[in-house]
């Protein structure tokens, strides 16, 4: 009874991309999301600081941290754009309002910033929008 496993299911394993420029796409994706979302909280502080006390040397710090936070927004949801689950498809770094799933996992209640952070520290992920997990790796 104990060596009889033809009643067990094949263990699951994740899904790889296509190509290895799907990969590249998730990653450049995931590293300017994590990093646009940790320059706006010090983008305003630095803002906050420049109300209170109207220094003209942190105007200028105030005026570059704008300009890099609005780049890396821009780069984030270009590459974000072209990140797309191997298995159905779904735009992974999106900011649409589409369906999740229910096994989706979220960090700090962003669904985005949850698979950033997967595919940045772990290399693999749960897809949002059909629950399977992947691996950034490609096929070939």
């Amino acid at each position: 009874m104990h060596g009889d496993f033809s009643n067990r299911r094949p263990a699951r394993t994740a899904h790889q991309f296509r190509s290895g420029r799907s990969v590249v796409k998730l990653w450049l994706g995931s590293a300017f999301l994590v990093l646009f979302l940790a320059a706006i909280p010090i983008t305003l502080g630095i803002g906050i600081y420049v109300l209170l006390f109207s220094e003209q040397e942190w105007m200028v710090r105030l005026l570059i941290m704008l300009g890099a936070t609005t780049v890396l927004g821009f780069l984030s949801l270009v590459f974000g754009h072209g990140a797309i689950c191997p298995l159905c498809r779904g735009r992974l770094l999106h900011l649409g309002r589409s369906s999740r799933n229910s096994k989706a996992k979220t960090s700090f209640g962003s669904y985005r910033l949850g698979v950033a952070t997967r595919v940045l520290t772990g290399r693999t992920f749960r897809c949002p929008h059909c629950g399977e997990p992947c691996r950034c790796e490609s096929r070939i």
